[in-house]
């Protein structure tokens, strides 16, 4: 995924004509139900296919099963996902193309994606429903066009550090991306590790956004001899890091990462035997007891009987969800705004159960995650003590 310098992210100039604050347009069926335009871009080729790819089952599921099923409900909702390609340029222009669609937009995928539609989210063109990003960059209160799902990336590493110090690891090292998102993800780290004395950060190393160039963090990470890193990297230069590592004697390593590296788990045990521990925002897909990922299987099996349940497809298939709630939950008439204030009204509300609650300062619904360990049993991550 390419990665982006953050714009400068300043308060939007708030305009009573801007598509955010406007009556959303609808279509009435022949079976009187209402239609509303959802647009999306996601990297359906490429690198990041197979997360793109997931993330859009998740979402067609749901929608498929409301407008063949839910036929005495009020709402069917029509998506149109392009092809980005994890490219910010593709992004951008995508973005263009369906904004003249609908202003509604779901689960963009990582920072870059972000970033390349900052100028229509600051000019409230458009609204964001649960991007699949985790920095804090468009998590300010100015942003009130974009409402999250998943929680930020500081839950996911406090879990990860959590599960070291479970595991007895004292020293660890980070290999992180020198981008935004990185950098923040490392910092959080530094920060945390300061008043905890059970754990030593010895070592950190990185790379530069778009490059494979891992050589200089493999020196520095090998010297430190960690028992475990903490990967906030992208798919292929962490995959290339690990083999490294073990290559050059870290062969009892613990190896963690953020919920984004989820595919390196079967590749790297398939390929070298090695267990990959990452944070996930779902819980898992496959033996939850939660109603809404039974509901989630139940639906795969009927719509997508040979596709495998997935923590990508699950929330995709959660923001399908949540998004048809808020359409259903707001009076008449809808606005964008409209829609992400039901949602920030959501307090200890069980959703199929999930316990969700909008908080003020992450502008997202749900705190939890889970570690997955890479076997049937996940571990509910509790708060860093």
């Amino acid at each position: 995924q390419e990665s982006a310098q953050t714009p400068l992210l300043q308060a939007p100039i708030q305009e009573i004509s801007d598509p955010f604050y406007q009556p959303l347009t609808f279509t009435k069926l022949a079976d009187n139900r209402q239609e509303v335009l959802l647009n999306a871009s996601l990297p359906l080729a490429g690198e990041l296919s197979l997360i793109g790819n997931q993330i859009f089952d998740g979402l067609t599921l749901f929608f498929n099963k409301v407008r063949q099923e839910d036929l005495q409900g009020k709402y069917v909702i029509n998506l149109s996902a392009l092809d980005d390609q994890g490219s910010g340029s593709r992004t951008k222009n995508n973005a263009k193309k369906l904004q003249s669609r609908a202003p509604l937009f779901t689960s963009f995928f990582g920072a870059n994606s972000m970033h390349a539609v900052a100028k229509l989210i600051k000019q409230k063109k458009i609204a964001m429903f649960f991007p699949i990003e985790s920095a804090s960059d468009y998590r300010q209160q100015a942003f009130d066009n974009i409402i999250f799902f998943r929680p930020p990336i500081n839950k996911e590493l406090d879990a990860l550090i959590q599960y070291c110090i479970q595991q007895l690891k004292r020293k660890i090292a980070i290999f992180y991306e020198a981008s935004s998102w990185g950098e923040e993800g490392l910092q959080h780290i530094k920060k945390t590790l300061e008043k905890n004395d059970a754990i030593t950060l010895v070592a950190h190393g990185s790379y530069q956004p778009r490059t494979v160039n891992i050589a200089s963090a493999v020196h520095t990470i090998v010297k430190s001899d960690p028992d475990a890193i903490i990967c906030i990297a992208q798919a292929r230069p962490a995959y290339n890091f690990i083999r490294q590592v073990v290559n050059k004697g870290l062969h009892k390593t613990l190896f963690l990462g953020l919920s984004e590296l989820i595919s390196l788990q079967s590749t790297l045990k398939k390929s070298r035997g090695l267990t990959v521990i990452t944070s996930s925002v779902t819980p898992n897909p496959s033996t939850s007891t939660l109603p809404i990922v039974e509901e989630y299987r139940n639906d795969m099996k009927k719509f997508f009987p040979n596709k495998p349940l997935l923590p990508f497809s699950l929330e995709g298939y959660i923001n399908a969800m949540l998004f048809y709630a808020a359409l259903n939950y707001t009076p008449a008439p809808q606005s964008p705004q409209a829609l992400i204030k039901t949602l920030e009204s959501f307090n200890s509300f069980n959703f199929k159960g999930l316990d969700l609650t909008y908080n003020t300062t992450t502008r997202s619904l749900s705190s939890k995650v889970w570690i997955n360990t890479g076997t049937k049993k996940w571990i509910e991550a509790q708060p860093l003590s």
